[in-house]
């Protein structure tokens, strides 16, 4: 029973510190004036998550030689880094524009996700300046972790959108205003329309 408790692992010391740094959110949490019951709840399964990661790792202590043990939470710590920002990756296009519209027409024609440079280990990332009208490719609509980036200075924005289908072939339109009445917003976005399968 002693050598459980004396032998201290990397993953020990990280969950333990966990475990206490949660339920001192806790009690703050529940000291003060707004207690919030989702917030409390979420912390209540992290002491859950990090006292059965304790005992997981107890028990490994118990079952396998020390240094083994120590050696391979050092090399599963040196990992998870890099398995989050997997898990976390993002191909996005960010949009840089001093126009109060741009137009992403999806189609079989345009960008593709090769085009879009590495913009970190796992990341993807592609600044496009000024320009209005971005033809992409349709298959980055299955894309995961696809996104477009508005303008950093817009102050939030208006969509618009068309499914459509011109010579057999999927178009999707999407139209992102800022500060743009509707009328001059739906007259600008009429001057693409093919001719719709459905509008919404």
């Amino acid at each position: 029973m002693r050598r459980i408790f004396i032998k201290i692992t990397p993953f020990f010391i990280l969950t333990l510190l966990g475990l206490i740094a949660t339920i001192v959110e806790i009690v703050l949490l529940l000291l003060s004036k707004d207690k919030g019951e989702l917030a409390t709840g979420i912390l209540l399964i992290l002491v859950i998550i990090f006292s059965s990661f304790l005992l997981l790792d107890r028990y490994l202590i118990k079952k396998f030689e020390y240094k083994k043990i120590i050696l391979s939470e050092i090399i599963a710590l040196l990992i998870l880094p890099f398995l989050v920002l997997y898990i976390s990756r993002e191909t996005k296009i960010v949009i840089e524009t001093q126009q109060p519209y741009y137009i992403l027409v999806y189609s079989d024609k345009g960008i593709s996700k090769d085009k879009i440079k590495s913009g970190g280990l796992f990341d993807h990332s592609l600044t496009l300046k000024n320009d209005n009208i971005i033809r992409l490719k349709y298959d980055l609509l299955n894309e995961n972790h696809f996104s477009v980036i508005a303008p950093t200075n817009w102050n939030g924005h208006k969509t618009k959108h068309l499914d459509t289908i011109v010579n057999f072939q999927k178009i999707k339109i999407e139209m992102y205003s800022n500060n743009l009445s509707d009328e001059t917003r739906d007259s600008i976005f009429k001057k693409l329309l093919p001719t719709p399968v459905r509008n919404h």
